[in-house]
């Protein structure tokens, strides 16, 4: 039996690599946008402004950022629990016919997140229960305080120190 040789095209073995791309993208279903200083990725903050799961199913994002996009879709940037409950069922069906735990779900983030503030609603004002707010001061992607000036002290601090220098004797 007689081996079959591969003969190769002199210009395809010229042909450097492809290069490799310098900048790692994140996956085109990911909640947060390329640009760490902006995490609207251009797009009004508003609960519009997410997009659309398969129909009929519960929409992919965490309930932090469900409530996040609705009160900053707010005109006054401050929303009732009823007023949130309210946003999200008008914009993902789904919420309308799920079971109710989803609102407890909704209850716990607002209590527990640090991106969530409690402030007192006006006797004048309708409804019950305090309005919502989201801190912007406050990573909502960790719950941690945003400190942009101090990360990027740090890292000037780092790029300007000179590498110690290790001397042994003999």
């Amino acid at each position: 039996m007689a081996q079959q040789q591969t003969v190769i095209p002199q210009e395809m073995m010229q042909q450097p690599p492809p290069p490799h791309p310098q900048v790692m993208h994140p996956p085109v279903n990911s909640y947060y946008p390329d640009n760490n200083n902006d995490l609207t990725g251009g797009l009004p903050i508003n609960l519009d402004s997410l997009r659309d799961g398969p129909p009929g199913s519960k929409p992919f994002y965490p309930y932090s950022t469900l409530i996040r996009y609705a009160i900053k879709g707010a005109p006054n940037q401050k929303l009732l629990l009823e007023d949130i409950y309210y946003a999200i069922e008008s914009r993902f069906p789904y919420f309308r016919s799920a079971p109710p735990g989803w609102k407890n779900s909704v209850r716990h983030n607002l209590s527990l997140n640090p991106c969530f503030e409690k402030v007192p609603r006006p006797l004048t004002d309708r409804g019950k229960g305090s309005y919502w707010t989201v801190n912007d001061n406050v990573d909502p992607r960790t719950g941690c305080p945003s400190c942009k000036e101090e990360k990027e002290r740090f890292k000037l601090e780092t790029i300007s120190e000179p590498e110690s220098t290790i001397t042994t004797s003999p």
